[in-house]
């Protein structure tokens, strides 16, 4: 009918992915040029299950799909994290697990995943936080690398006494100081630099 239907009787619902891949061919030349960077967020939908596998597909076709030079994949993760609202529990953030499924340029991380956590709801634990647990996650990170050392109580020499108790206590000390948690990140950068050279 005429309210599907564009100017010169093309339909809207066809031919839209191709529209999008053939607008990304023009542009990114000039994104190149300008040192400039363009994410595009498609959701993915449950397309059925068998075997104890569920299948997943990309409305809109397959064209971003291949068109992409570097392609992640979001998917949610076993934690959740709620705050009390007006007496009720509330889903304030979740644990996400972001896996390369094609790293242009960077085939190494093929399979790669990383997970952190992203707050919609500001939890008090975490400083009225919303979006990416940035903090949270040098924390994690500084107690795998074993830049922090002890599981409860937590040692560095940024601590005041060289500890602090918990990873709620750390984050509130580093959200008040993040001239301490840039020290703490130079050295997990240069713990992780180590490991990837005795790696190779």
């Amino acid at each position: 009918n005429e309210s599907s239907q564009k100017e010169g009787g093309r339909p809207k619902a066809f031919g839209i992915s191709g529209e999008v891949t053939s607008g990304l061919n023009d542009i990114m030349p000039r994104l190149y040029k300008s040192n400039k960077g363009l994410m595009i967020v498609n959701q993915q939908r449950q397309a059925g299950a068998a075997n104890g596998n569920t299948f997943y597909e990309s409305p809109g076709g397959e064209a971003l799909k291949h068109h992409a030079w570097v392609r992640i994949q979001v998917k949610p993760g076993s934690k959740k994290y709620f705050v009390k609202l007006d007496g009720e529990d509330v889903l304030a953030g979740r644990e996400l697990k972001c896996t390369f499924k094609k790293p242009s340029k960077v085939s190494h991380l093929l399979g790669k995943s990383a997970e952190f956590d992203f707050y919609t709801v500001e939890h008090p634990d975490h400083e009225n936080l919303i979006g990416i647990d940035v903090i949270g996650d040098y924390v994690k990170v500084a107690k795998v690398t074993g830049v922090f050392k002890g599981s409860g109580w937590l040692e560095h020499r940024v601590f005041p006494k060289g500890r602090i108790n918990g990873i709620v206590k750390a984050r509130r000390f580093f959200a008040k100081g993040p001239e301490a948690l840039e020290e703490v990140c130079k050295d997990v950068m240069n713990v992780m630099i180590q490991q990837e050279l005795e790696a190779q």
